[in-house]
């Protein structure tokens, strides 16, 4: 029996998931895990399932099932989970990296912003930089305004106009697309 079996199985034990969904998260099926985790999260009416979550974007061994976990994590703003998604943005798999960001997003908490700009800065994939910009936005602290301008250059003009828009909203200003044009505001806001 594998050690991650064994945790999941005394996991979902502990919680008292139903018995038909008991199979699939422990299952060696990584798609029936997925399932199982889907399953789960719509049948959820309390956070006592978070740590079935938690296990599962720390110790999966397949990314989409990590994946899922994290977009669960932000869906109901498990705001416990705040530095284990943080850990997860340093994923090698980007989609794991990607629904961790917006995962940190939706939980809205200051202590991820930055990972967050690290992140918008330094990944070689568009949409975790994109996810990183939008998620930057729905925190809203004014620390994340200098990072927003640096994305108006980004090589990907999606990251671009997704700083743009959050400067925008996290600002309250609507200047046009020009780094030069934010820079000076900024500097004069100061």
């Amino acid at each position: 029996m594998s050690k991650q079996f064994f945790l999941l199985t005394i996991l979902v034990l502990l919680i008292g998931c139903s018995s038909s969904s008991t199979p699939s998260l422990s299952s060696a099926d990584p798609d029936l895990r997925r399932q199982a985790l889907i399953k789960l999260s719509s049948e959820l009416k309390s956070q006592k399932q978070t740590p079935v979550f938690l296990e599962l974007l720390k110790h999966d061994d397949n990314s989409l099932v990590r994946a899922q976990a994290a977009s669960y994590l932000g869906k109901y703003k498990i705001k416990e989970a705040v530095p284990n998604l943080i850990q997860a943005c340093k994923d090698k798999n980007h989609w794991v990296r990607y629904e961790s960001v917006l995962a940190l997003g939706q939980i809205g908490d200051t202590e991820a912003v930055a990972t967050l700009i690290e992140l918008s800065e330094d990944d070689p994939v568009v949409a975790v930089r994109r996810g990183t910009v939008q998620s930057l936005k729905q925190i809203k602290d004014p620390k994340v305004v200098p990072a927003l301008i640096t994305r108006l250059e980004d090589t990907d003009p999606s990251v671009s106009r997704a700083a743009w828009l959050a400067l925008k909203d996290v600002t309250g200003q609507s200047l046009p697309n020009q780094v030069t044009l934010w820079e000076d505001w900024l500097q004069k806001k100061r």
